[in-house]
């Protein structure tokens, strides 16, 4: 699970194993996003060669800055 932004008030899920904690999140009123890899190991996202690696990290930049309430500008 990665944390957000937003007053801590959000959540990346990135596992089946996470759903329990997603809802629990989502009860308490937090932002979540669940999104599953089911070949995937923990910390495969270290692994760039492997096609989920660069997803999940998109996906977690996605959901970070859609539920920020500041967004940076890349090329600044």
């Amino acid at each position: 699970m990665e944390a957000g932004t937003r007053s801590q008030n959000t959540a990346t899920v990135e596992s089946p194993r996470s759903a329990p904690p997603a809802a629990m999140l989502r009860r308490k009123g937090k932002a979540v996003r669940l999104v599953e890899f089911p070949d995937a190991f923990h910390a495969f996202y270290g692994f760039p060669e492997l096609p989920d690696a660069g997803r999940v990290v998109e996906e977690i930049k996605a959901f970070i800055e859609s539920n920020s309430s500041i967004h940076c500008d890349p090329a600044a």
